[in-house]
C-alpha cells in the first residue's frame, strides 16, 4: 500500500510539473551541468572518490564533446553552454559523499520541495530567464540504469518551472563513460518524450 501510495504522488508530481512547463514558453535556457549530490549508487565495485571523479568527468564531456552531448537538439531550445556555468555543480559534487548501497531496495524519488532544495543551493546572480540543470538520483549497476531529472527554473528567481524524470541505459568503457551513456540516454528519451 506504500509502495503504491509513492507511485501515486511520484505520477501526480510528475503531471504537475508538466502542466508548468506546457505553459511556459522556453526559447532559451542557461545551463549548469549535472548535479550529483543526492545520487543514491547501487551494486558498484568502485570507491566513493572514483565516483566523485567520474562525476567531474562527465560535466566536461558535455563541455568537451559538444557534437555529440548537443543539448539543443536533445532539450529543443537553444541551450547555452560555458565552462564557468559549471563551476558551481563541480564544486557541489566535489563537496558531497556518494551514497554507496549495495542493495537491490526501491529508491524514493526525489519530490518537488528536494528539487527546489537543491536549485536554491545555487547562486545565479543578477540573470535573467530561465536555467536548466540535471539533477542525477539513482546510478543503479544492478538494473543498468541511470536516472536523472531535467528541471527547469526561472534564473530571477530559482524558482522550478518544471521538473520531469527519465531514465537511461549505461554503455562505454571506464566508469565515466559507462554512466555518461546513461546520461546521453536520458537526453534521447527526453528529446523522444517530447515529441
Amino acid at each position: 500500500m506504500k509502495k503504491c501510495l509513492s507511485c501515486i504522488l511520484c505520477l501526480l508530481l510528475s503531471v504537475s510539473l508538466f502542466a508548468q512547463r506546457d505553459s511556459v514558453d522556453i526559447k532559451s535556457v542557461t545551463f549548469y551541468g549535472v548535479d550529483f549530490t543526492e545520487c543514491k549508487i547501487i551494486g558498484a565495485t568502485e570507491s566513493p572518490e572514483a565516483f566523485l571523479e567520474a562525476f567531474r568527468g562527465i560535466n566536461n564531456l558535455l563541455l568537451l564533446e559538444p557534437s555529440k552531448y548537443d543539448l539543443s537538439k536533445y532539450f529543443d531550445c537553444q541551450v547555452i553552454v560555458s565552462e564557468a556555468n559549471f563551476e558551481q555543480v563541480n564544486n557541489h559534487n566535489a563537496e558531497s559523499k556518494p551514497d554507496m548501497t549495495f542493495t537491490n531496495q526501491e529508491i524514493s524519488r526525489l519530490t518537488e520541495a528536494q528539487l527546489q532544495e537543491i536549485i536554491s543551493g545555487y547562486q545565479f546572480g543578477a540573470q535573467e530567464g530561465y536555467g536548466l540543470i540535471i539533477i542525477a538520483t539513482e546510478l543503479n549497476k544492478t538494473k543498468s540504469k541511470g536516472y536523472f531529472y531535467g528541471c527547469y527554473f526561472d534564473l530571477s528567481t530559482g524558482k522550478l518551472i518544471y521538473a520531469h524524470e527519465l531514465d537511461g541505459k549505461p554503455k562505454g568503457f571506464g566508469l565515466r563513460n559507462f554512466w555518461a551513456g546513461s546520461l546521453l540516454a536520458f537526453m534521447k528519451h527526453w528529446k523522444d518524450s517530447s515529441k
